[in-house]
């Protein structure tokens, strides 16, 4: 069974090698970076494996750029054998900034927000909103009426 995976920050680095990893293993992928026309070598694998990767803007960032993936995201979601609307399998949140200088002791306030904004705070509203694509909404009450509570845990 083929499945749906999300990557972030996907043309270019460790999300391109992903995206083409999950290729490789038959996956229908959906590459979100900032600027798909401009990234050539995701282009190049759209057309090697037409129908499988489908690319969308993205940065992670802004919040009305994460609400348009979110409406553009099921239009492109491979449907379930059963001919359902498609879900979400997998989600790699790759996308981040590292501004140049960034070191302890020399971070200017605004370096720091623009840092924290790409590399924590979207990919975490980004979650939160795909939350209901993955099921993970559904798992999480299951588990909670058993007694157990489910929190992320982050470290910086």
């Amino acid at each position: 069974m083929r499945r749906n995976c999300l990557v972030t920050g996907a043309n270019r680095g460790i999300g391109l090698e992903f995206v083409r990893q999950l290729l490789a293993r038959g996956e229908h992928v959906v590459a979100a970076c900032r600027h798909p026309g401009k990234a050539t070598a995701l282009n190049g694998l759209a057309g090697e494996h037409p129908g499988r990767l489908h690319m969308l803007p993205l940065d992670v960032a802004e919040p009305k750029s994460r609400a348009n993936l979110l409406h553009e995201l099921p239009l492109v979601l491979a449907e379930a054998e059963d001919g359902s609307p498609g879900k979400l399998d997998l989600v790699i949140n790759n996308a981040g900034v590292l501004h140049s200088g960034e070191r302890f002791g020399h971070m200017e306030q605004a370096l720091l927000e623009d840092s924290l904004r790409t590399n924590a705070i979207g990919p975490f509203l980004l979650s939160q909103a795909l939350a209901p694509l993955l099921g993970i909404l559904s798992e999480l009450s299951r588990r909670r009426a058993g007694g157990r509570s489910i929190a992320p845990r982050y470290s910086l």
